[in-house]
C-alpha cells in the first residue's frame, strides 16, 4: 500500500482554502474582486486586505471550520 499526503504549502489540510474562506466571509464585497484576478494569475501581491480588529473572530471562525 502507497501512502499520499495532500497538504497545501503550510501543511494544513481544509476542505476550502483559508485564505479564500476568510476573505469571502469577512470581506464579500472584496473577495468578489480579488478573488478572479487572484485565480486568473493577475493579482501579484497579496496584502492585508481584512481589518486587523476582526482577528478574534476570524479566529474563532477558523476553528470552527478545522474542527
Amino acid at each position: 500500500m502507497k501512502r499520499i499526503v495532500f497538504c497545501d504549502f503550510d501543511g494544513t489540510i481544509t476542505v476550502e482554502e483559508t485564505f479564500v474562506a476568510v476573505l469571502k466571509k469577512f470581506a464579500p464585497e472584496l473577495s468578489a474582486q480579488l478573488l478572479p484576478e487572484m485565480y486568473a494569475k493577475r493579482l501579484t501581491q497579496q496584502r492585508s486586505y481584512i481589518p486587523w480588529n476582526d482577528f478574534l473572530e476570524i479566529r474563532d471562525y477558523l476553528a470552527q471550520s478545522w474542527s
